[in-house]
């Protein structure tokens, strides 16, 4: 697909720019013409969205809900990073308003743009390692995409027998069952080696570039929102459910 496919058609407002935010306006500037980009601590409500026609959430997930809320009825189209928001109602809150106002939402899923497939086993094992110096929202940060990813195979909703197995600082793991399968998680920002894995297939090898194809798909309105709404919901839903566990 050309890089400027969308350059002449399209215009859009950035909010957020903070380390993942560059790396994400690095590649949509070569898709859309960038109008105007925010820093979170910016006045956004000052803000024209005349003649816009996306807008891309890219700030912390703290700041989500309040600037979801006030463009869902000024601008047709938005795009937020993951998760839409920390709470599930919330969430839910959003999602309903872009159906009244007829506004297109849509969450990041850009780990599905890497194309893998993955095949259940009665026993699962999802890990994901790396350093950081920021050990703070581990979960959030990990836990969201592999949620979302399992659960359009099936639904976590219902899972069961919840064991908490690490939560320390940089490192956190732990297993539940969904019918006749068991999904064990290790999380760590500790590690030197950096790993994704879900049933020892490798997320960290692939092709292309998924960042690309996740912007390229949602720029054309290719993607299906209420598909990818129900499944955003049901990851928060869960990200919900484990983080009492958790804290219980």
């Amino acid at each position: 697909m050309s890089p400027n496919l969308f350059n002449e058609e399209k215009r859009a407002i950035v909010l957020g720019k903070g380390k993942w935010g560059k790396v994400f306006i690095s590649r949509l500037k070569k898709k859309i013409k960038i109008i105007k980009i925010l820093r979170s601590k910016d006045d956004y409500k000052k803000v024209s969205c005349k003649n816009i026609d996306w807008i891309f959430v890219l700030t912390n997930t703290s700041k989500h809900y309040e600037i979801c809320k006030h463009f869902i009825p000024k601008c047709k189209n938005i795009f937020c990073e993951k998760p839409l928001t920390f709470e599930t109602k919330k969430s839910e809150d959003l999602i309903k308003k872009t159906k009244k106002n007829k506004c297109n939402l849509y969450i990041s899923d850009i780990e599905r743009y890497k194309e893998k497939k993955i095949r259940l086993k009665k026993k699962n094992v999802i890990i994901r390692k790396k350093f950081s110096n920021d050990k703070k929202d581990l979960f959030f940060r990990y836990a969201y995409h592999d949620l979302y990813i399992l659960s359009e195979s099936i639904d976590l909703k219902k899972f069961k027998r919840f064991n908490l197995i690490k939560n320390i600082k940089g490192e956190l793991s732990y297993s539940f069952e969904v019918k006749n399968f068991t999904f064990k998680f290790i999380y760590s920002f500790n590690s030197q080696k950096k790993i994704h894995k879900i049933n020892k297939i490798n997320f960290l090898s692939y092709k292309g570039n998924p960042l690309d194809k996740m912007i390229e798909s949602v720029l054309s309105n290719k993607e299906n929102s209420i598909k990818n709404n129900k499944n955003a919901l049901k990851s928060i839903y869960i990200l919900n459910k484990i983080i009492k566990k958790i804290k219980d």
